[in-house]
């Protein structure tokens, strides 16, 4: 492994006294890593979600060319999003409402 690059990164916090200045030095191992305050940090993504079009080439790659039904069954459940949990806001009304419409539609 080589050397990692060292970071240091000094930001104004107060008004314009010297010891208004906080100090930061971080080590940077690759684009993956980076050690802060001697704790490692790694970058970690998330999953994407498949696009609608891959679920689609996926169904009809298969051999078999299964039916209809498991191709909408497939966008349901790695396409559309899941319910939001109801706890009083509005606007997850909404978003289930157009979650279960959506489902409708494909059916």
């Amino acid at each position: 492994m080589t050397n990692p690059e060292i970071i240091v990164e000094r930001k104004k916090y107060g008004s314009s006294s010297a010891m208004d200045y906080t100090m930061r030095v971080y080590q940077k191992f690759d684009e993956e890593t980076v050690m802060i305050d001697g704790v490692k940090y790694q970058k970690i993504e998330e999953p994407k979600q498949k696009a609608l079009l891959e679920i689609i080439r996926e169904w009809n790659d298969d051999d078999d060319n299964p039916p209809c039904e498991i191709l909408v069954d497939m966008i349901e459940s790695e396409w559309l999003p899941n319910d939001d949990p109801h706890d009083g806001e509005e606007y997850q009304l909404g978003w289930n409402a157009c979650l279960e419409y959506l489902r409708k539609k494909l059916k």
